[in-house]
């Protein structure tokens, strides 16, 4: 309970002392019994005991500027129960003691100066009994009724007494019309001072004699209180909401099972059951709210009061199907991945997903506490070998069935070492030298210098990012000028014609691609000619170039210039394609986890000729997942090089299924132009597509792609399915996990921006260099 309703219980407490006060006050002769205020006296202790319970719980949870605090009200109604007890105290001696009684016909009357007196005295008890105490808070009922007491019987006639009384139950009859009529706090109080000064004079000419008035008073006194109380308590409860309740975001339903039961929670109690909302405008919210299949189930209802129930009972009634519910959460469940490597994102999702489907299982009133055996078999599949093995090896009692509670522990432990493995090794990354392209890496032939390494550029397991550097020698002779500089340096060599480069190149038995002598061992420079991406040096691109041209000339003295030309053509950097038939790349609309476990929806091209992923740097920053160090150079992508700006680990999940999976992905700062090239109409004609899920919906739209997924996705993805259509223009339709990718030609002109060395080639496109 928050300090807000203890306050309120307080305040109601109070009241109801104030209310016991007053009707202690208006007993009757026939009510003044030992026995009454015995009981009179209990109750005040129960009240007074929960009172202090309630300040307790205050002091512990409450701040001091609380109002509560502030006006003292602890010590005001404390020193009102003395009083009140007190009074009780006394009345019970008097009964104790001899009971006081009417006087006897003929027995002197007391004179008014005597009544006088006795009036005073009864107003100084009742000011030393606290009957004016100040207000502890809000909704506080103010205890304006003066003492019984303080009004005696007058020497008034009967007729006086009649026309009173006939006052007094029309103000009763207005009373209950008011009532009837639920209007608020000020015509209430407004008829209430009416009878209540009407009361006093009918008790100050009739005492306490009419049995039959006290009661019909009580009662209408009752209901006006407890209306008071509930006015307050209400009216003060909206305005504190209004102030200080925080403004909570639901968010939107998409018609998904297994999301329905949250957000119906979080809508009833934010907006359902909110008196201050009116219908209209939680219809309103409502229909912000919905998304999908769900929207279109209320699409047709206008917003209004009469259909906001029919608007909440529809979609009740279709999403509060438990059975559907169960077999969503099973689904997710028992649709988790399965682990390829030991990977801390990967495991902390079986962890989580099992924890939270189990609990949504739990809630619907299903019995698990004997799935525990079936429920690890079923996780314990998921995992990787090695996170497998350490887990059998985990097990406390191996030969007894296992216990759920302690495989989630362990997975528990396992992503909490990993995470921390992680953050430990963040800070050797920033001091691990990054690789950068070598500008002296050539060796005295003479002095035979093997070239060392002392790690490769890429590591495999791109689980583990930080790339450690390689070291070359520093101390560098031109075997052509015996200078200290590379061979590619060499103003002698660089002033050669490209034969004479290229005769150069094998006198020397110096590599082509990397112009050093590594002695008939492979090369492994991971660096290309800039000009075609061929496997050889830059400077030896033209010697090759013509002598490929003259080669390819000797066995066919036939070839046209024109044909030359079209060789030439597909050697370049740029591939123009210009044939007038569009090549529709394989593109996919897939879901990613940031940071904050959010999950944004981006645009994929999927293609299997890339032995990388990546992303650019716009995704990246949206994502805000931390990225490991990462230098390199990106050939093969967009119009230049691009060099790499590190590397992270994304969660991807499909938007037709639940279907996820973990890649590791290079960041760069531009991926590929917009595809297509130009935003085309959906063919009508193309019937092979016709009803099935597409990985892109709008493949015909151009614009931006923010990942590109390699061949190590493309496996991972691929199912067996292929729709081909009618004619060859047509593209295919390929299955995937994440939809069915359209792939292939079409009829409209489109330029296609993709590196390659040869026609029949598209080996280098995503190739890197360092």
């Amino acid at each position: 309970m928050d300090t807000d309703s203890m306050f309120i219980n307080q305040t109601e407490l109070y009241e109801t002392l104030t209310k016991f006060l007053t009707n202690i006050k208006k007993d009757g002769s026939e009510r003044r019994t030992i026995d009454n205020y015995k009981r009179k006296a209990d109750m005040l202790e129960v009240y007074w005991r929960e009172y202090q319970e309630n300040h307790r719980k205050m002091c512990e949870f409450a701040e001091l500027d609380h109002v509560y605090f502030k006006k003292g009200c602890f010590d005001t109604v404390e020193e009102f129960y003395s009083n009140i007890k007190e009074i009780i105290d006394k009345t019970i001696k008097q009964l104790l003691g001899v009971s006081p009684r009417r006087p006897e016909a003929g027995e002197a009357q007391p004179s008014p100066d005597i009544r006088t007196k006795q009036q005073l005295s009864v107003s100084q008890r009742r000011l030393e009994a606290g009957a004016t105490q100040p207000q502890p808070g809000p909704a506080f009922v103010n205890d304006v009724t003066p003492q019984q007491d303080d009004f005696l019987p007058s020497a008034g006639g009967s007729s006086m007494l009649d026309e009173l009384m006939k006052k007094q139950n029309i103000n009763f009859k207005a009373l209950m019309r008011t009532v009837s009529k639920t209007q608020v706090d000020k015509s209430l109080d407004s008829r209430w001072r009416e009878i209540d000064k009407l009361h006093w004079e009918i008790e100050g000419e009739n005492g306490s004699e009419d049995i039959n008035y006290q009661e019909q008073f009580c009662e209408h006194e009752e209901t006006y209180i407890e209306l008071t109380e509930t006015i307050n308590t209400k009216m003060w409860s909206v305005k504190h909401r209004e102030r200080s309740a925080p403004q909570m975001d639901i968010p939107v339903f998409h018609g998904t099972y297994d999301h329905w039961v949250s957000f119906k929670d979080l809508f009833s109690e934010a907006i359902d059951k909110n008196p201050s909302i009116s219908n209209a405008q939680k219809m309103q919210f409502l229909k912000s709210k919905v998304a999908g299949e769900a929207e279109r189930l209320i699409h047709h209802l206008q917003i209004s009061s009469d259909n906001y129930k029919v608007c909440w009972e529809i979609l009740n009634h279709r999403y509060g199907n438990k059975k559907l519910i169960f077999t969503s959460h099973i689904s997710i469940l028992l649709d988790l991945p399965n682990i390829q490597h030991q990977s801390l994102i990967m495991i902390k999702k079986l962890h989580d997903v099992a924890k939270e489907t189990l609990y949504a299982i739990q809630n619907l009133g299903v019995d698990i506490s004997t799935w525990d055996p079936l429920l690890v078999h079923l996780l314990a599949q998921k995992l990787d070998k090695e996170t497998f093995t350490e887990y059998i090896e985990s097990v406390k009692k191996p030969r007894e069935l296992p216990s759920l509670q302690e495989f989630l522990e362990y997975l528990e432990r396992k992503f909490t070492a990993l995470e921390a493995s992680r953050r430990k090794q963040e800070p050797n990354n920033q001091k691990t030298m990054l690789p950068q392209p070598s500008k002296s890496n050539q060796y005295n032939q003479n002095q035979k210098k093997s070239f060392q390494r002392n790690n490769q550029l890429f590591n495999k397991d791109y689980s583990k990012p930080n790339m450690s550097a390689y070291h070359v020698s520093q101390s560098i002779t031109c075997a052509l000028c015996n200078t200290e500089h590379a061979l590619w340096r060499c103003p002698t060599f660089l002033e050669m014609t490209p034969l004479q480069k290229s005769k150069k190149i094998e006198q020397l038995n110096f590599c082509q691609n990397c112009l050093c002598n590594h002695f008939k061992k492979p090369c492994i420079s991971v660096k290309r000619c800039r000009k075609c991406l061929g496997k050889h040096n830059t400077l030896l691109h033209d010697a090759l170039v013509d002598q490929s041209t003259t080669t390819s000339a000797k066995p066919n003295a036939k070839q046209t210039n024109s044909e030359a030309t079209k060789e030439n053509t597909f050697r370049s950097s740029h591939v123009s394609w210009d044939d007038r038939s569009e090549i529709l790349l394989a593109t996919a609309v897939v879901k990613v986890t940031g940071s904050d476990g959010t999950q944004h929806t981006m645009r994929a091209l999927v293609d299997q000729g890339s032995q990388l992923s990546l992303i650019n740097e716009n995704a990246a920053q949206i994502l805000g997942l931390k990225r490991a160090h990462f230098k390199g150079q990106i050939y093969g992508v967009g119009e230049k090089e691009n060099s790499s700006k590190g590397i992270i680990e994304i969660a991807i999940q499909s938007t037709h299924s639940k279907f996820s999976f973990a890649t590791n992905v290079i960041i760069i700062n531009n991926l590929i132009k917009r595809l297509p090239n130009n935003t085309f109409t959906k063919p009508s004609s193309w019937d092979h597509i016709q009803g099935i899920n597409l990985a892109d919906p709008e493949f015909n739209v151009s614009r931006p792609v923010d990942l590109l997924l390699g061949a190590d996705v493309y496996s991972k993805i691929m199912l067996g399915g292929i729709l081909r259509g009618d004619k060859d223009e047509q593209p295919i339709a390929q299955q995937t996990q994440l939809g069915w990718l359209l792939v292939g030609s079409m009829k409209p002109y489109y330029h296609c921006n993709v590196f390659s060395t040869t026609q029949k080639s598209y080996k280098n496109f995503g190739k890197t260099k360092t």
